[in-house]
């Protein structure tokens, strides 16, 4: 019976010993891989500042189920799997937004037929009335809008999005300033 006690007083030693702080338990490979791949290099035809793309050494751990989500900001550059293991990560639930975000698009198609040049904002709330923040062009416009009325002061832009704003809680636009 002294023999099992030894094994439960070495786990409960382990236990207090353990890190409370979740970030102690990341691997030193990982923190270096992460260091390196925030750090710029420099080769022929780079510019000092790019970052580049982690080496296949950095990223063999990434295809583990469970593994971590990468420690440095993403880009439209980097390989979609990646960009997806990283959306799983952390929670994203990105094949509803996907879908969401094509039958947002299919719907703008069937009613606008030239999407890429005129697709205004307001178009855009009256064919998507109760899904419009499920199209990226209707969030990309209110984005610049906002910008535009922070940065310049706009008053057409500040006049846009207060009518989107009034279409998205059902009341009726505001005329022309």
């Amino acid at each position: 019976m002294a023999e099992n006690a030894k094994p439960e007083r070495e786990a409960s030693d382990r236990a207090a010993d353990a890190p409370e702080n979740p970030l102690e338990l990341v691997s030193a490979r990982t923190v270096l891989a992460g260091a390196l791949r925030r750090a710029p290099r420099q080769r022929a035809g780079r510019k000092e500042t790019e970052q580049m793309p982690p080496s296949p050494e950095d990223v063999s751990h990434w295809d583990r189920p469970g593994a971590e989500p990468s420690t440095y900001p993403l880009t439209e550059a980097d390989p979609a799997a990646e960009i997806l293991r990283n959306a799983e990560a952390i929670g994203i639930p990105w094949k509803r937004i996907l879908v969401d975000e094509i039958q947002s698009e299919q719907r703008l198609r069937r009613h606008v037929a030239d999407v890429e040049k005129n697709c205004s904002l307001s178009s855009i709330l009256t064919i998507l009335a109760f899904s419009c923040l499920r199209s990226w062009r209707a969030r990309d416009q209110m984005e610049r809008l906002s910008q535009q009325a922070r940065r310049l002061s706009s008053r057409e832009a500040i006049r846009q999005l207060r009518n989107a704003f009034f279409e998205l809680v059902g009341r009726r636009t505001l005329r022309a300033e």
